[in-house]
């Protein structure tokens, strides 16, 4: 279970020593024969010699909201008789003293059926009663007394710690005299439990259970008593506005508890909700139980997780109400320490009770140098308070919690600490990368709560002369053990927040992440390194990119992010310089074909555009494909280098053509003419006859005038040019 805050007093001192008076009146003196006056003896004052055994029932009466007590006593004397200067001294006893409970009231003592005086006086922590016998006995007499008495119920709130309701009842039980019998009678719609002696249960009649017992050492027997009928309950069920469901169950006769704790809860169930950030975590209803304050132990509440119960003392208290009703959210399925919690419960108690203008509630005043102080990681777990040592350390506890606490709250901000909620929760890293938070490897333990908190801390408000969240948690709840992992880790963080800001948009390794989240710092240093390392060449890839206007390859963004191990880390430092020495090569083909070229260069290039294969390398690189990449820009640096040459070349031939074709223009040239020159020399045909008379129809041939009919052929003989 989950503990609050200490109830105001402790448990009565009677549960730590029953203190019971069983002795009788000291024995007064009487001579056995008449004495003259100067021989009377004085009244001997020995030690008791009186036995007295005691048969005491106890019955819970709730509708007279009484325990109703009934004891019956035999004294027998068994002071022995002084022969003394030949008399006789006989001593008797008048009456008998008992010890009762300090709550008891309406004495009735009856001896034979006759009433018996009854004397009444205080002591510390019980009542002192003096029955009176009716007659002295004497040696070997026998004295038969009923004594009646009540155990009043106490008002809720009262200093008195018994209680007889319908719904509950609370009460000491004591036994008296040397020893006794102890019977005990409750209604049987009442469950009981006891504490203190063991008892035997026997039949019971007329609706009553019964237990008994026998105390061989009356003055050191104690049980007590608690008896609750839940039937009789008052049942209240609260409509709150997001759905949740509570009942609050009191004792019938305490109205003001039940009005007073049903309007803070449904005051204060939303703000909590609201400030929280976190759905209501209660499936089913939340049962809130109205308890007296000494069953609690030396708390002011209780909250069950398990059960989902939240038991709260009948003392009006604001704080302890909505404290316990936090619970809901802060127990151990948020955070585990109690510290944690606990501090928790009662800082956002506080701003639920601020906010409604119910006061401004803090914790006091305390330090670490407190006789009672320890560190907060050590609380143990609630226990009962027996006595001022256990009283102050939880009380130092509580105090300590919520101080350190309320510090974190006002630092980190309410928005903050809903993400702390929240991660809380989920069950998420402090570390999250770009996509979905991975679940933490750590519990939800202090170092998580540091992480959470320090992640979503506004450290822009901190002065430089504050605590850090890490400071604070290391003076209120570490060890010497605990606090010396935090030099490592702060040293960690300081390297983590200039990763993150060297990455800007790339955001830390997994492996540095999730090396933080495991309290790894020596992995996350030496991973941090390399990712260094990677972040360098990639400054570098993105200067000499952007100067030859290519984007880099964003497969590098999600492989820095998603590597898991500090070899896959290195494995892309390789890859990184490889891409940056490839675009080396795309940046030098470009500036080369960007140089200006001579008319020979742009010949020997044969009409191909270097442009081109710069923009085939750029592409190939942007993609990753670093192979196409560094071929295609080597293609355009080799072209360009021996375009020059090739155009040198071209030339060459071309002059050897245009030599050769010159020369055969010439020769044709001159075929031509001399065969015009021959022409001219021969002698004009002969004019055409007309014919007279119709003439056939002809029709040229498709290529035109037939050319010309040759001339005759020279005679025969003659084999000389007739000029």
């Amino acid at each position: 279970m989950t503990a609050t805050r200490l109830a105001r007093r402790l448990l009565p001192a009677w549960l730590a020593v029953a203190l019971v008076i069983g002795a009788g009146l000291a024995p007064a003196v009487s001579p056995s024969l008449p004495l003259p006056p100067a021989f009377v003896p004085p009244v001997a004052r020995a030690a008791d010699e009186i036995d007295i055994s005691t048969a005491t029932r106890y019955s819970v009466q709730p509708g007279a909201g009484r325990i109703r007590v009934v004891v019956s006593l035999t004294a027998v004397n068994r002071k022995p008789n002084q022969v003394s200067g030949g008399g006789i001294t006989r001593y008797f006893y008048d009456g008998v003293n008992l010890g009762v409970q300090p709550e008891a009231r309406g004495f009735r003592a009856t001896q034979g059926g006759a009433a018996s005086p009854v004397s009444v006086a205080d002591r510390d922590g019980y009542r002192l009663i003096t029955v009176r016998f009716r007659e002295p006995i004497y040696l070997g007499d026998t004295a038969r007394v009923r004594l009646v008495f009540k155990l009043p119920g106490g008002a809720p709130r009262s200093s008195s710690d018994v209680r007889v309701g319908p719904a509950f009842a609370t009460f000491t039980a004591w036994a008296f005299g040397d020893r006794g019998t102890v019977r005990i009678e409750v209604p049987s719609e009442f469950r009981v439990d006891f504490g203190g002696e063991s008892l035997a249960a026997e039949p019971g009649r007329d609706g009553l259970q019964v237990w008994s017992t026998t105390a061989s050492d009356a003055l050191a027997w104690y049980v007590w008593v608690t008896a609750t009928n839940d039937a009789a309950l008052t049942s209240e069920r609260l409509a709150l506005r997001d759905g949740e469901q509570v009942v609050i169950r009191s004792w019938p006769d305490d109205p003001r508890w039940r009005d007073r704790v049903g309007t803070l809860l449904r005051d204060g169930l939303p703000g909590l909700a609201e400030r929280i950030g976190l759905p209501w975590p209660v499936e089913g209803v939340l049962e809130v139980t109205e308890v007296h304050t000494p069953l609690l132990e030396g708390y002011a509440g209780f909250y069950d997780p398990a059960t989902d119960e939240i038991t709260i003392s009948e003392d009006l208290d604001d704080l302890t109400i909505v404290h316990e009703a936090s619970h809901a959210w802060f127990n151990g399925t948020l955070f585990d320490e109690r510290w944690i919690t606990e501090g928790l419960a009662d800082e956002y108690a506080s701003l639920v009770l601020r906010a409604t203008d119910r006061g401004h509630p803090g914790p006091d005043r305390v330090s670490r140098s407190d006789p009672a102080a320890f560190p907060l990681e050590n609380w143990p777990p609630p226990a009962a308070i027996r006595d001022e040592d256990a009283a102050a350390r939880e009380r130092y506890g509580y105090d300590a919690a919520w101080t350190v606490v309320r510090r974190i709250v006002a630092r980190v901000g309410e928005p903050g600490m809903r993400e702390v909620f929240a991660a809380a929760a989920a069950g998420t890293t402090a570390y999250p990368g770009e996509g979905t938070p991975e679940p933490s490897r750590l519990p939800n333990d202090w170092r998580r709560f540091l992480d959470l908190a320090q992640q979503a801390a506004d450290l822009s408000t901190v002065d430089a002369g504050s605590r850090t969240l890490a400071d604070l948690v290391a003076l209120w709840a570490l060890d010497d053990r605990q606090a010396a992992l935090l030099p490592a880790r702060e040293a960690a963080l300081a390297a983590y927040a200039r990763l993150a800001d060297h990455g800007a948009a790339w955001a830390p390794p997994d492996v540095v992440r999730m090396s933080l989240d495991r309290w790894r710092f020596d992995t996350a240093a030496a991973t941090m390194g390399r990712s260094e390392a990677a972040l360098a060449v990639r400054d570098e890839i993105d200067t000499l990119a952007a100067a030859v206007s290519l984007a880099p390859d964003p497969s590098f963004e999600s492989r820095y992010q998603d590597a898991d191990s500090e070899a896959e880390l290195n494995v892309l430092v390789d890859a990184l310089d490889q891409s940056l020495s490839v675009l080396g090569e795309v940046a030098a083909a470009r500036d080369a074909a960007d140089a200006p070229r001579d008319w020979l260069t742009d010949l020997g290039l044969g009409g191909a555009d270097p442009a081109a294969g710069v923009a085939e390398a750029g592409l190939a690189w942007e993609t990753g494909n670093l192979d196409a990449a560094s071929s295609a820009a080597a293609g355009v640096t080799d072209a360009l280098a021996a375009a020059p040459e090739a155009g040198r070349t071209t030339v060459a031939v071309a002059g050897g053509i245009a030599g050769a074709t010159l020369v055969l223009l010439l020769g044709v040239a001159l075929v031509v003419w001399r065969r015009r020159q021959r022409a001219r020399a021969l002698p004009p045909p002969a004019p055409a006859t007309p014919v007279d008379g119709p003439w056939p129809y002809a029709t040229l041939p498709p290529d035109g005038p037939a050319a010309e009919p040759p001339g005759e052929p020279p005679p025969a003989d003659a084999g000389a040019d007739p000029t």
